[in-house]
């Protein structure tokens, strides 16, 4: 049979190192926009101003949609062990005022 243990801190921690990342790769994007920029500035009125343009909001919009989601997994993840540890709690007094009759 296989483990089903869960440590509920462990999650507790994944959920939140998925959060700061999330923060991480939402920071690039004013990075991403500089570098677009210069780059279109290098080559003004040109197809591949516009194309450089284009490539960056495409860029921008996947990193906000990864950040977005990369933080809803997070908060996922905590609550998932703040459930995890309120059902082992409860499970546990159960079992205690069984015990004790």
């Amino acid at each position: 049979m296989a483990d089903t243990t869960m440590d509920p801190a462990a999650v507790q921690a994944a959920g939140a190192a998925a959060e700061q990342l999330s923060t991480q790769v939402s920071g690039f994007k004013p990075q991403l926009a500089q570098a677009a920029g210069e780059a279109a500035g290098g080559v003004p009125k040109t197809a591949t101003a516009g194309s450089i343009q284009t490539s960056g909001g495409a860029w921008d919009q996947a990193i906000t949609k990864l950040s977005t989601d990369m933080d809803q997994q997070g908060l996922n993840l905590k609550s998932c062990a703040a459930r995890q540890s309120g059902t082992e709690s409860d499970v546990a007094g159960s079992l205690n005022a069984i015990q004790a009759g």
